[in-house]
């Protein structure tokens, strides 16, 4: 998603433009913003923007899935995965960092359930500096470094489509 600059008879004007594909139909999205910058437009463009990508994702799969989950629940999964896909494109720094603490979340979680007693700034230390805890046993600290190894086994691993 991005703000897009027109000129039409010698006045400017903005708007929120995104593009995306569903299955082999290529769509463009375009919202108004006005012929000034005005943040609370802005916003209120882009949560337009996003029901409306969204409303069309869930209309695209819901025939796939309406034996499995509701359609609001679709919904709801698919207006996440745009606000995802938007962060993604817009600002890549911040969903790469979103991700790395999603992570280390998830691996601190996962272990917890089984017993461990790495803590969740324990768990980024071991998993972003490599380091070892001490007053935890050797087994809680390899397990949470063992999930580190797993998901980097996985990211090398090439998409199957």
């Amino acid at each position: 998603m991005f703000i897009s600059k027109r000129q039409s008879k010698g006045q400017t004007y903005y708007y929120l433009d995104y593009s995306l594909t569903l299955a082999s139909l290529k769509k463009h999205y375009m919202k108004f913003i006005g012929p000034k910058l005005d943040e609370k437009l802005i916003l209120e463009q882009y949560n337009k923007l996003i029901t409306k990508i969204t409303l069309d994702r869930t209309k695209h799969i819901f025939l796939k899935y309406k034996s499995i989950l509701k359609e609001s629940e679709i919904y709801r999964l698919e207006e996440i995965r745009t606000k995802l896909d938007v962060l993604k494109k817009v600002l890549p720094e911040s969903y790469k960092s979103y991700k790395e603490d999603e992570f280390i979340k998830y691996a601190q979680g996962t272990s917890a359930v089984e017993g461990n007693s790495i803590n969740l700034h324990e768990a980024k230390e071991i998993l972003e500096k490599g380091v070892s805890i001490s007053g935890h046993s050797i087994r809680d600290v390899k397990e949470v470094e063992n999930i580190g190894k797993v998901r980097i086994y996985l990211d090398k691993r090439k998409e199957i489509t």
